[in-house]
């Protein structure tokens, strides 16, 4: 997976935020992961058909969070799609690092200065959106699989116990005698659930 955040004029612009399932190799490989959301991104800009409003505007630039190889393949992205004249280079987090195509030496910014301080935050959201996302998705994948393996438990009947009881984990320390006291729930479905929980 990967993950697209938007700053302008200095600040988060939430509706622009976009994720990216990794659709061309193993989700392993962080270079080719890179290449692909820059290419897939940047693609609006020159495929007109598409009319994903938010990609239609031309970043002023472009921040990888990574350093010379994640820098080097999404450069290589802009160049196959004819967009090497926008602007773009990747922060290294271990150095706080900044690389810039063609150059071989990384660019020190004084590590207390606004310029730095920004591209910080930049990377910082980017990983936090990431991340939330990533927890976001195990946990709907952990509360499914819990209550679709039970049966008489249908996807109203799931989406019921997890509005009412907000988690699964509620519903683990729920007595089976209340979960039955619910509309449509019967002793024996709520000591199923329980068991199976």
């Amino acid at each position: 997976m990967g993950s697209m955040v938007v700053f302008e004029n200095g600040k988060p612009k939430k509706s622009h935020y976009r994720k990216f399932k990794i659709k061309s190799h193993d989700n392993n490989d962080d270079f080719a992961s890179m290449y692909e959301v820059v290419k897939r991104r940047c693609n609006y800009l020159v495929d007109k058909k598409n009319k994903e409003s938010s990609f239609s505007q031309k970043p002023d630039l472009i921040i990888i969070d990574g350093g010379k190889g994640q820098l080097s393949k999404s450069f290589h992205a802009l160049l196959q799609l004819g967009l090497a004249d926008i602007p773009i280079i990747s922060l290294a987090k271990r150095e706080e690092e900044i690389f810039i195509p063609h150059q071989d030496n990384p660019l020190i910014i004084d590590r207390k200065s606004k310029p730095l301080f920004l591209l910080q935050r930049i990377r910082d959201e980017s990983h936090r959106f990431a991340i939330n996302f990533h927890r976001n998705l195990r946990s709907n994948n952990s509360n499914k699989s819990i209550l679709d393996s039970i049966d008489g438990i249908g996807a109203a009947k799931r989406k019921f116990l997890l509005k009412h009881f907000g988690s699964v984990n509620n519903i683990r320390q729920t007595p089976d005698s209340e979960i039955a006291l619910l509309k449509g729930f019967s002793k024996k479905l709520a000591k199923k659930i329980k068991e199976n929980i």
